[in-house]
């Protein structure tokens, strides 16, 4: 888990730098993270993640989708 950790940061950092908030890399990096960070058992971080993907993607993305089921899921 650390190397993907490590690979999904490097891909939201490189979408911040590029601001290419709506790219899949960025938008799945971030789901990555927050299922990583919700099996590590860091709920808040895991939030964070899966509500920036709210915050970027439209509504219709399928990243979107996956990030709002995820929390109603996990009742966040």
């Amino acid at each position: 888990l650390d190397s993907a950790k490590f690979y999904y940061n490097r891909a939201v950092a490189f979408g911040e730098e590029n601001e290419a908030y709506e790219t899949g890399y960025f938008l799945y990096s971030l789901l990555g993270l927050g299922r990583i960070a919700d099996e590590q058992g860091k709920k808040e971080e895991s939030k964070a993640y899966l509500k920036k993907i709210k915050k970027y993607a439209n509504r219709k993305n399928p990243a979107h989708k996956a990030a709002r089921a995820y929390l109603k899921k996990k009742g966040k």
